[in-house]
């Protein structure tokens, strides 16, 4: 008697997702590489989120994509690489030598769609991101690593918006609950490296 292997599978974890895409895409590059694995959906409430991760094997997953409102707490929850430690956020997971590990690659998918539908955009000297969440903390990441001079965020809370400072990412905070006063001091705060925070 043979013995018959499970094929590996990974999963999306977020809250919602059932209107994600990701299983349709992530199939037909499994079918058009001949890959054996599987792809799979995981709608986990925040409250849910901790165990779901620390426990993803047992699930029956090898690894799995992160989207809201999980990726800052999945960067808590693994062992983040230099890429998402800086991001402040997580998007990937996998397994190595038995432990859960983490990078980001929102970066990379910003940036190459800018790339490719617009050719030339790094040439500006500032941009404007909407939000604060862990996609966001990429966006505004990959802008300033691509050598844009300013970026401003604009979100509804400044506390928040000031979160992606904290995490190193250089950016002028503007919130649309804030005071005009708290709008100017956190507009003129330096970040390392001399971009605006």
């Amino acid at each position: 008697m043979t013995a018959v292997s499970k094929a590996l599978a990974a999963c999306l974890i977020g809250w919602p997702a059932a209107h994600s895409r990701s299983p349709l895409i992530h199939h037909y590059w499994l079918r058009t590489l001949g890959i054996e694995g599987g792809y799979n959906i995981e709608a986990v409430p925040p409250e849910g989120f901790a165990e779901f991760v620390l426990h993803l094997s047992t699930h029956g997953f090898v690894g799995a994509n992160v989207t809201i409102p999980h990726k800052e707490r999945a960067l808590a929850l693994t062992k983040p690489d230099a890429r998402a430690r800086a991001v402040g956020a997580a998007n990937t997971l996998w397994y190595e030598g038995g432990e859960l590990c983490s990078t980001n690659t929102d970066i990379e998918g910003f940036i190459y769609n800018l790339d490719a539908c617009a050719p030339g955009w790094d040439t500006v000297e500032d941009a404007l991101v909407l939000g604060a969440g862990g996609s966001s903390r990429a966006v505004v990441f990959g802008l300033i690593e691509r050598g844009v001079s300013r970026v401003h965020l604009a979100n509804r809370t400044v506390e928040r918006a000031t979160g992606v400072r904290a995490a190193g990412n250089a950016v002028a905070v503007g919130g649309a609950g804030a005071r005009t006063k708290d709008r100017r001091r956190a507009r003129h705060a330096a970040a390392p490296g001399g971009a605006r925070v």
